[in-house]
Parts: structure tokens; sequence; C-alpha cells
């Protein structure tokens, strides 16, 4: 048992590889792993289950039942989000697998399983940026595709990694070190070790160069240092940093606003913009605009589909309200090729968020499910807090619903349930 159970960890926390890699980019060994898991703790009677997994399991089977047809043409056409076939159907499943398994296991896990995790994704980053070739030559037998080669490619787009977009390395980074943070906080593993862990996932955030990676370098800087320093302390490091800022030179923030460690970053530059132009740069920036669409898509299907339309329904929401978007957002000027040479705005095209996507397909029965989920509290405020707040980050930006992390950490809500800890207990003395 306590071999699959790290096996089942090892990739969950690494998504993207597999021995023989599968036609999606989230393979499938954490799913089967994690029901193989299931499966065994139910026979033995050993499976805490509560409202929300039950909630879920029957969330699960609508979504085998709950299907609109009536965008196939669109699927056929090279419409990604108008797929209803059973990979799409098994999303939900997928969640409920990942969700259920980490509850019931994460006593188990090994923590050198993340120490190994966070190392390789390191070394595999590193060999990304600086040795391409090598990297393409390994990675290309276990990740089913090489999104941004390095070998050719000179933009500012950062790292993948052991992932497929340098936004995944920077969502998988942060999930490893609040997993990191759970453990440290349960005094599981000492100051030096979460330090070592600490500094990697920093330097993977960065290094993706992403948009979301600045956004969850701050929140960890921020969530770090709430966790190390008191009232009193917080008080002297704001103050000092607030008379560094007043009497230093102005041209020392020049230079490191405008240097190459900056130009360099795509999310830094952006950030850069920002305070050059006003915040009102961000809100116009293509790559904002483009994420924030499938939110206010999935905001406008609610109201006029509380229950969704079923599997396969995003893109004719996003038709049906293209004007509105345009007027509101500025959003779906752009035009994409189809299959069949015809035109249609590519904010149709373009794949959307969780939120974007499940909330047209399932209303408000989506809705309820994450307002239970982010209800849940582990002991420890400030953590439980990070979790909701990166939880929500991912579930609202361009990530697919089966991206293991996001149930990992939201997992970690719940874990501390005496329940759990009485089922781990038990399976120790066994």
């Amino acid at each position: 048992m306590p071999f699959i159970i790290n096996s089942f960890f090892l990739f969950a926390l690494l998504p993207f590889i597999s021995p023989i890699p599968y036609s999606s980019d989230v393979q499938p060994l954490a799913f089967i792993l994690g029901a193989l898991l299931i499966f065994i703790a139910t026979i033995k009677n050993k499976i805490v289950l509560t409202k929300i997994d039950i909630y879920l399991f029957v969330l699960a089977i609508i979504s085998y039942i709950y299907i609109n047809y009536q965008s196939e043409y669109l699927y056929e056409n090279g419409v990604a989000s108008a797929n209803n076939s059973l990979r799409r159907q098994v999303g939900l499943t997928f969640v409920l697998i990942i969700y259920l398994a980490t509850k019931n296991f994460i006593h188990s896990l090994d923590f050198r399983i993340l120490y190994f995790v966070i190392y390789i994704q390191t070394l595999f980053t590193i060999l990304n940026i600086y040795f391409a070739n090598i990297y393409n030559a390994i990675v290309s037998n276990f990740i089913r595709v090489i999104k941004i080669d390095f070998t050719t490619y000179e933009g500012f787009r950062g790292a993948s990694g052991l992932t497929i977009e340098p936004a995944y390395l920077a969502g998988s980074a942060v999930a490893y070190l609040i997993i990191a943070s759970y453990f440290w906080k349960k005094k599981k593993i000492s100051n030096l070790v979460y330090l070592m862990a600490i500094i990697p996932c920093t330097f993977l955030i960065f290094v993706s160069k992403s948009a979301l990676g600045v956004i969850l370098l701050f929140l960890v800087f921020f969530y770090i240092f709430l966790e190390i320093i008191d009232l009193k302390k917080l008080i002297l490091a704001l103050f000092t940093i607030l008379s560094l800022y007043i009497f230093s030179p102005y041209i020392n923030y020049t230079d490191i606003k405008y240097s190459n460690l900056i130009e360099e970053n795509r999310g830094m530059r952006l950030l850069q913009k920002a305070t050059d132009e006003g915040f009102s740069k961000i809100i116009r920036d293509k790559s904002f605009v483009d994420k924030f669409t499938p939110i206010y898509v999935g905001y406008l299907s609610l109201k006029e589909n509380p229950i969704g339309n079923g599997i396969g329904s995003y893109p004719l929401a996003v038709i049906d309200n293209q004007e509105i978007i345009e007027k509101d957002l500025n959003a779906c000027t752009r035009l994409d090729v189809m299959y069949d040479r015809s035109t249609i705005p590519t904010c149709v095209t373009k794949a959307p968020s969780a939120f974007g996507l499940y909330t047209t397909e399932f209303g408000y029965l989506f809705i309820f499910f994450l307002i239970t989920l982010f209800f849940k509290q582990n002991n420890n405020f400030i953590l439980s807090t990070f979790i909701k707040g990166i939880g929500l980050l991912f579930i609202l930006t361009a990530f697919s619903i089966t991206f293991p992390l996001i149930w990992i950490i939201l997992a970690l809500l719940s874990v501390d349930d005496d329940r759990y800890k009485k089922m781990y207990n038990t399976e120790k003395e066994t």
C-alpha cells in the first residue's frame, strides 16, 4: 500500500509525464493509481467519505448524461471546448479521484517523494533553459509534446520544465510549496528542509516568466512573510522598506526596473509597463483579457442558464454573448480560421478556464461545489487562506480541471479532520 500511495502522489505531482505518453496533456497515471487506492481502501472499509465527496460523485455521474450535442459541428471544425466525448465527461470523475485519494492518504505520503519531485523539476527546468538539446532528447520520451522548443524559440516566454506550459510550471511550483508548508506546519519537516523546498520552488516560479508566475511570486513572498514575522517586526519591516524607498536615489529603482532580469521576463515586463502606464495597462493586456473572458462568459451564462447547458456548451455560450463581450471587454475581435476555412472569433476557439467551462456546462451545480469546497478550513488560518487564494486563482485562470495539483492543495483544507487522522493511525498499526 505505501508503494501505491507514493506512486500516486509522484504522478499527481508530475502530472504531465508518463513512461508511455497518452494523447492528452495531463497523463492518466495518477487517476488510475488513485482509483486503485480508493478501491483497495473501500474493500478494507478504510475510506472516509464526506458529504462533499458524495455531492461530487453525483455531479460526476451527471456529467456522463448531461451533454449538449448542438456544438458538435464546432468540435468537428477544431473548437476543443465543444468536445462532449468521454474524455471530457470523465473530467469531474478525475477531480473526485484526486481529491478523495489525497484527503485519505496525504498523511501517508513520504516527504522524500515531494523533495524528489521539486528537485527533478528544477533539474529539468535548468536543462530546458541552458541545455535545450539534451532536454528535448530526454523529455520528448515522457511528455506528449514540447510546446516551447528553446533550440529555435527566441521570445520572452519562460521555461516549462516537466510541464507543458510556463504557467503550469509556476502553478506546480507553488503547489509544491503549499504541500511543503503543510508538512512544515505539522512539524514533520525541519526549518532547514522547508527552506530547501522554498528556494527551488521560488526559482521555478520566477523562470516560468509568465504573468501568472509574477502574481504567484508576490503571493508566495507575502505568505512566507506572514508565517515568519510577528506584528512588531511587520511594522518595523514596512517602515524600513518605506524609508528606503523615500530616501534612496530614484536612479537605483530605475536601473532595477529596466534591467535585463526584468526585460527578459514576460511577466515582469507586464508589471513594468503597469508601473509606467498605470494598472489599466494590465487590464488592456491581451493575455489578461483572454484569461478574463471565460470568467465573464461563465458569469453571463449563470444568468441565462442557472443549471448550465451540459458538456460541450461553452462555445455556444460565447457565441450567444459575443456582442456583450465585445462591448464590455473589447474582446472577441480577433478571428481564427476553422478546418472548413470559415472564420470564428478566437474567444470561441481558445481553451477556457475550468470556471468558465464548467459554469456554462453545470451552472450553479458547479458553483455550489466550489463554495462548499472553499468553506473548508484546516488548523492553520494563514495557510488555509493562502490555499484558497491559490486554488481560486488556478480555477479562474486557464488551468484544466484535470490539473491534479488544484485538487491536492484544496484537499489540504480538509485533512485535519480527525476522521482522516484516525484512519491514518489505524493504517500504521496494521
